[in-house]
């Protein structure tokens, strides 16, 4: 029997992202989590079928391809709720600055 262990490549998956978004992996780490729980189970039935030759190597890789394009999309996400954590503390502080200036300029008159 080929010896396979899904958690060593979760955690080889993990170290890889790590390094390709490096400071922002604090942000990415709870979230990635997540994602790697929810395709595990795929990942490992992929793996399984691969080693026991139901998929052939094509079949495979173009599955892989997939999962790819999957987990692309998943961290996607990842930006786009940093894009609007970010976009609503710049409104928030702007909002106050706006309306300091507002009282401001209402207490002069």
């Amino acid at each position: 029997m080929i010896n396979f262990d899904i958690n060593e490549v979760v955690a080889g998956i993990a170290e890889a992202v790590s390094g390709s978004v490096g400071s922002d992996w604090n942000d990415v780490k709870p979230i990635l989590a997540d994602f790697i729980q929810r395709n595990q189970s795929r990942w490992t039935l992929l793996v399984e079928l691969r080693l026991e030759g139901v998929l052939d190597e094509d079949e495979f890789l173009q599955r892989l391809k997939d999962e790819e394009r999957l987990l692309e999309s998943q961290l996607h996400a990842i930006i786009v709720i940093k894009k609007v954590v970010a976009q609503n503390a710049a409104n928030a502080a702007i909002k106050v600055l706006k309306d300091a200036v507002k009282a401001a300029l209402d207490l002069a008159l």
